[in-house]
Order: structure tokens, then sequence, then C-alpha cells
């Protein structure tokens, strides 16, 4: 962890107390105590306030480098890898899914039931399985079909961990 932080918001505090000693040494022709012990007072707010600053410098590059690894995990899997938050209502959707279903990623991103629109119309209870046992908090491991863009079959194998927070 770098001292960038508390090193400028120290010096801040010691060049604006020089600023008020000059101004009280050329006004009343002495510096008095009360500037000195200001001073003094005003250093250790400095330093820890510069040290938040400095931690949350060095937590926020920690961050950033652990959410490139995990993007860079995320779409290295040979799997539709997806994670949807229904809090924030954020869909992740790793880069594979475009192999696996063979649609642009953007159109699972626009439309989060479109895996659903896109399965076979004889699998479609398959389809409400799955989206039951979603909603019970239930693993789910089923197969079904799906009608890709040329309109031929390919059989999806959907592996599905609910991941629920201390609220369910």
């Amino acid at each position: 962890m770098k001292y960038t932080g508390r090193i400028w918001l120290v010096a801040l505090v010691v060049l604006s107390g020089a600023i008020f000693k000059i101004n009280a040494l050329l006004s009343m022709g002495h510096i008095p105590l009360s500037e000195w012990l200001l001073n003094a007072m005003f250093i250790p707010p400095a330093w820890w306030c510069g040290w938040q600053y400095d931690k949350a410098k060095y937590f926020s590059r920690k961050l950033a480098i652990q959410e490139d690894e995990m993007q860079q995990l995320f779409n290295s899997v040979d799997a539709a890898i997806y994670s949807y938050n229904v809090i924030t209502k954020k869909l992740m959707i790793s880069t594979k899914i475009e192999n696996v279903y063979e649609y642009p990623s953007k159109m699972f991103e626009k439309n989060i039931q479109f895996w659903r629109e896109i399965a076979y119309s004889e699998d479609l209870h398959v389809v409400q399985e799955i989206e039951d046992k979603i909603f019970k908090g239930e693993f789910v491991l089923k197969e079904f079909r799906i009608v890709l863009p040329n309109g031929d079959l390919k059989w999806i194998q959907k592996r599905i961990t609910p991941i629920m927070d201390s609220h369910g």
C-alpha cells in the first residue's frame, strides 16, 4: 500500500499551517503557541484520512484485478455460464453462450426469457420444470432441445445451482 494519500494530506496541513504562521508572524511579529498546537492537532486526523484514501485505492486496485481474473475464468470455461442477480436485475453471460446456443449473446442480454423462447415446443414442459425448481431454490439438471437459427434442433443440458443469500 502506497503512502500517497497520507503524504499529500499531511503536506497540505503543514503547508496551510505554514501560511497561517507566516501571516501571524507578519501581522503580530511573533507566532503564538496556539498556531503550533493547532497545526500539531490536525496532523493525526490528516494522516488517518490519508490512510483511508490509500486503503480505498489499494483495495480498489485489488478488486479490479480479481474482477479481471474472474472474467477470464468465466469466459475460459467450455460451457455457457450465466449469473442473474434477482435484486439488481443484472445478467452476466460468458462469451461461450454463442458457441453453445448459436445465437448472439445480445439476444440473451436483451431478453432474460430468450432461452425459453428458443426451446423446442415439445420440450416446453421440461423448461417449465426447470423454472419451477429454480424458483424453489433447488438444483436443476435437465436436458431439452432448442431450435437453432437455421431451424435445426440441438440438445442442451441445463445445470443450475441457485445461490441464495441469508434472506433466501
